[in-house]
């Protein structure tokens, strides 16, 4: 008698994972083989930032400085200013030329553009760079000046 209870159970037990299963399946499971690996989200090295400020002397009395801008490294002067003067809507334009051919010479910053009397020079932390705004790469804590000066 008690095999014969036994055997009854584990029909009904069978029956009903048939009929859980069938209704798992009609509302949309649908069982994952062989089971995935859940992925891990991807993560990128954080960018690092340093700040530095920049100061525009439109040579007529007009000043506009901007100080502890937050510039991600290895972030070069010029990078720096095309950035600068875009987020605050000024216009710049420059050429290459000096005596590599590749120094960056800006020829017009806001609206004020360079004529035979006074240009745009730049220098960073007050010191008149012999290296090319193109190549420097931004420090924390320095200093971008450019100014419009007398020849």
């Amino acid at each position: 008698m008690y095999r014969k209870e036994l055997l009854i159970l584990l029909g009904v037990s069978i029956i009903i994972a048939f009929l859980a299963s069938g209704l798992l399946l009609s509302q949309g499971w649908r069982p994952q083989w062989p089971l995935k690996r859940p992925e891990l989200p991807i993560t990128e090295t954080p960018i690092k930032y340093i700040k530095t400020s920049v100061l525009f002397d439109f040579g007529n009395g007009e000043i506009q400085e901007h100080v502890g801008i937050d510039v991600p490294e290895n972030t070069t002067a010029l990078q720096f200013l095309k950035t600068i003067t875009n987020q605050n809507k000024l216009t710049l334009k420059y050429e290459r030329g000096g005596t590599t051919g590749q120094e960056v010479i800006i020829t017009t910053l806001g609206k004020v553009e360079n004529s035979n009397e006074s240009i745009w020079r730049y220098s960073i932390n007050g010191i008149k760079k012999g290296e090319n705004i193109q190549t420097y790469v931004i420090q924390e804590g320095d200093s971008l000046e450019v100014k419009f000066e007398k020849e």
